[in-house]
């Protein structure tokens, strides 16, 4: 019976990666068995094919050789005369200003589409009613503001001498994390609260 391995078991037979036994297996240089290398086998094909310690197809010997001299033999290329120089400046400063050109245009068409969609959800919005004056809204917001600020000095008042007992500086900072997020999220849902009621008295 044939000795069976593992592709990585038969790596390390080989001193090689697994990845060069994968590349045999590409080639069809290996001799599975179940999912297996025989490996009597595959050492038989690949002492004839592949150089064990690159796992690639040796090239003919003279095969260096031969490259060497076509590229000793090669000619330099010619050098561009000033008139194919010109010709080649010329050709880029004009794919230059070109680029530039569909660069900018692509900006216009942006800030066109970037306007229409402003447009449209404005419009959606003074369909379904959501739109208020400016004024209205500068003076809800000021509202809101200073109910923010008068939270947060309630807040501050109510947690002072605790404040003024804590001698460390990292446990301070942490208290007043604590106090400000407490305000936030205490504003925020009264925020919500107050937006379901004008639903409800609009839905009324």
């Amino acid at each position: 019976m044939p000795e069976l391995l593992t592709k990585a078991a038969y790596a390390r037979h080989r001193g090689v990666g697994k990845s060069a036994v994968s590349n045999w297996i590409n080639r069809d240089q290996i001799v599975l068995v179940d999912g297996k290398v025989d490996v009597a086998a595959s050492d038989a094909r690949l002492g004839a094919m592949v150089d064990a310690a690159s796992g690639r197809d040796p090239a003919p010997a003279n095969a260096a050789k031969k490259s060497g001299v076509a590229e000793a033999e090669r000619q330099r290329p010619e050098q561009p005369t000033r008139a194919t120089a010109r010709a080649s400046h010329a050709k880029s400063g004009s794919d230059s200003v070109a680029n530039s050109d569909a660069a900018q245009l692509a900006q216009e068409r942006l800030a066109e589409i970037r306007e229409r969609r402003i447009g449209h959800s404005l419009k959606n919005a003074e369909i379904a009613g959501t739109l208020v004056p400016i004024a209205a809204f500068e003076a809800r917001l000021q509202t809101m503001i200073s109910g923010f600020c008068e939270r947060m000095q309630s807040e501050l008042r109510a947690g002072s001498e605790a404040l003024a007992l804590e001698t460390d500086k990292r446990k301070v900072r942490g208290m007043l994390d604590d106090m400000i997020h407490k305000v936030r999220s205490d504003f925020a849902d009264a925020i919500e609260a107050g937006v379901e009621e004008e639903d409800d008295e609009a839905d009324g």
